[in-house]
């Protein structure tokens, strides 16, 4: 497991200069060494109401609006849309196009405003293109929204991220963060059931069931998302729930957790170590893998159907499946806390998850009970691993610089994994769909390799660092030093 780093003499981690306004910096908060811990749980206590609370909200109708036109394909989009072939699936890529390319863009400006402005402003956007999904009459129509869905929901998952590492010690984040994806399960298994009770909405107004999943759940996101503009926190040294003695802990606490490790500054420097950090590039490649298979959820519908289930009976046996992903991923994220580590619990998510593909690509020669049990293992996998990589990654990222850059980097270009199953998962493929459960299989196995590649270097690191390796960092100018981030010789990588 990763190690933390000495207490010594320490310099604040603090907000940036060039965000002063959104995120001003506070002359009066520096690092005190010692406080009340009565009063740090108190904290603790407050922060996970405060910030916790009104993330889940905006992550649980995110994933509500992302997946819901995987219930509304067999409520009868294909067929009143006239789509044909592989129609489906681009609608399905066509979202990742814009979702890719903005997620880094949005961290960057999520450093310059508000959160509470950029969160909420992201989602009451995505929620009016979710209505709108409910009431184009053309395939066309049906693209473009999902290009701006795409658009709209990137800047979410990065900016969660980035917005709860400013408030948490880091192995404090893996639990918090794994309760924010557990609400995208929720929400998947919810969308199931809400789609099950829909269906019976069929003529209502004259519209189809499908049109009504989007425009119910588009109009309940629009609803919240009003109210998230108040609710949101902002930075820690600005946020109005805060008192200042709350808000100096939170700056000692965060300072004794990370050392006088800082990266706030963006020249030529910061930009050519961000960039040239092969633990981001590692991650992506993980990530990658692991999307590729977490996106297949939005085909369990079409898998159920093929296996013999009715429209209906596929959505609410869809349910278990995502109970079951949300109580391993919430697991996987206690004890991965507990422990201070991560890569276990990202490797015993790719070992469940092959034991999946293993029986998807045997299914002619399995019972349908024992297909259906596999995407249990396929799903609670998945699930376990992708918030504990988000963790990961940001454990072992220096300076508020890099945790933005980082997390844009990893969920922006990972999630173009899920590209591939809504590219394998069509009609050409099925009813057996096996070259997409190979496909996938094998990006698993690479999300492995990857993993074991991750930690093999991290340990590395620290063993050089420990030997002082790199200490020769520290003759460089005092201004480059002090801009180091996690290439700073003192900071110590956690795995």
């Amino acid at each position: 497991m990763g190690s933390t780093i000495p207490e010594k003499e320490v310099i604040v981690e603090t907000v940036p200069q060039e965000l002063q306004g959104s995120q001003p910096t506070s002359p009066g908060l520096k690092a005190e060494p010692t406080f009340d811990h009565a009063a740090e749980k108190k904290l603790v206590r407050k922060l996970d109401i405060r910030i916790l609370g009104p993330l889940t909200f905006i992550f649980f109708f995110s994933f509500i609006d992302r997946v819901n036109i995987a219930f509304a394909r067999i409520q009868g989009l294909e067929k009143d849309l006239h789509m044909h072939g592989s129609d489906f699936n681009v609608a399905l890529v066509i979202f990742f196009a814009p979702f890719v390319v903005f997620e880094v863009p949005s961290n960057l400006i999520l450093r310059k405003v508000r959160p509470s402005i950029w969160l909420g402003s992201l989602s009451l956007l995505w929620g009016i293109t979710t209505i709108a999904q409910g009431v184009i009459t053309t395939y066309h129509g049906l693209v473009a929204m999902r290009f701006f869905l795409g658009l709209f929901e990137a800047g979410l998952v990065p900016g969660a991220v980035y917005l709860t590492s400013m408030y948490y010690k880091r192995h404090e984040l893996q639990w918090r963060l794994s309760l924010l994806y557990v609400a995208n399960i929720v929400a998947i298994a919810f969308g199931g059931l809400l789609a099950y009770a829909i269906a019976h909405m069929n003529g209502v107004g004259g519209y189809s069931a499908w049109r009504w999943i989007f425009i119910i759940e588009g109009m309940a996101t629009v609803v919240v998302s009003l109210g998230l503009f108040f609710f949101i926190a902002d930075w820690p040294e600005t946020a109005r729930f805060l008192n200042p003695a709350e808000k100096q802990m939170i700056v000692t606490r965060l300072q004794q957790d990370m050392g006088e490790i800082q990266m706030n500054r963006l020249d030529r420097k910061a930009v050519t170590r961000i960039v040239g950090d092969w633990k981001i590039w590692v991650s992506v490649v993980i990530y990658f893998g692991v999307s590729a298979s977490t996106y297949t959820t939005l085909f369990i519908p079409t898998i159920l159907v093929r296996m013999g289930y009715t429209a209906v009976a596929a959505q609410a046996h869809s349910i278990p499946i995502f109970v079951v992903s949300a109580t391993l991923a919430l697991g996987a994220a206690y004890f991965s806390d507990r422990l201070a580590h991560r890569f276990s619990f990202c490797f015993l998510g790719v070992i469940l998850s092959s034991i999946a593909y293993i029986i998807l690509l045997l299914q002619t020669h399995v019972s349908v009970g024992v297909q259906y049990f596999s995407l249990f293992f396929l799903n609670g996998g998945c699930f376990m691993i992708l918030p504990v990589l988000w963790v990961w990654l940001s454990n072992n990222m220096g300076g508020h610089l890099k945790r933005s850059v980082s997390a844009g980097a990893q969920i922006g270009f990972g999630s173009a994994g899920g590209i591939v199953p809504s590219l394998l998962f069509v009609s050409t493929n099925a009813p057996l769909y096996k070259r997409g459960f190979w496909t996938c299989f094998s990006l698993m196995l690479l999300a492995g390799l990857g993993m074991i590649v991750f930690l093999l270097g991290l340990m590395w690191e620290n063993k050089v660092r420990a030997r002082g390796g790199r200490d020769y960092r520290l003759e460089f100018p005092a201004e480059e030093v002090k801009n180091l981030g996690d290439d700073h010789p003192d900071f110590r990588f956690t795995y």
